[in-house]
């Protein structure tokens, strides 16, 4: 299966690119322009650079991507305008392309939110 994968340089995408991978699928990843691969991932997934206000929809579309897995996030404290073009609107340009015929999301149950002092606290 051809799989395009978002957010594969964190925890969860680079640990579901290496089980998809084992499992004999296509793997392409969307990584943030100038992002550190994973180790043992860079030659194995065809990786893609930009974002997801931004995607490089040509890119996409020749991929021709089955399932899409979204598993990109923002894990630091960033401004609610950032957690949105990551999360919100970043996955509904990825949904209405009409690039990918089937959608999975992969994520933790981990947040963080930002105190009156600028602290990152876990919840």
């Amino acid at each position: 299966m051809k799989i395009l994968l978002t957010g594969p340089t964190g925890f969860i995408g680079s640990a579901f690119a290496r089980l998809a991978l084992v499992r004999g699928h296509q793997v392409t990843g969307l990584a943030l322009p100038g992002e550190a691969l994973p180790a043992g991932l860079e030659r194995s997934v065809t990786w893609l650079r930009g974002t997801l206000d931004a995607a490089p929809w040509r890119e996409i579309a020749a991929f021709a991507p089955e399932l899409c897995v979204h598993a990109a996030w923002i894990t630091t404290p960033a401004s609610t305008s950032n957690r949105l073009k990551t999360s919100g609107f970043g996955t509904g340009a990825l949904l209405l392309s009409g690039n990918c015929s089937a959608w999975a999301w992969a994520t933790s149950s981990a947040s963080a939110r930002v105190s009156n002092t600028g602290s990152a606290r876990s919840r």
